[in-house]
């Protein structure tokens, strides 16, 4: 598990790394933080129905949506 301490020195290595051009080989559905959601609200039910992800390491994003609802899998 990462202190507060280790995790602030790797988001300033990361971030070093963006600025400098050289991004480090890496999966980025491993490293995905949501960034903005959009919800379909009924009378019963919440659903998201579409969602953009975007890659912690090298700032990619990605949509997803379906108008039945995004299920997570966990």
């Amino acid at each position: 598990m990462l202190t507060n301490q280790k995790k602030d020195e790797l988001k300033l290595l990361l971030e070093d790394c963006k600025n400098s051009g050289w991004i480090p080989k890496h999966d980025c559905n491993k490293n995905l933080k949501i960034i903005s959601q959009t919800h379909s609200v009924n009378t019963r039910h919440n659903i998201v129905v579409a969602q953009t992800k975007q890659c912690r390491i090298c700032g990619k994003e990605f949509e997803e949506s379906n108008p039945e609802g995004i299920y997570e899998s966990l």
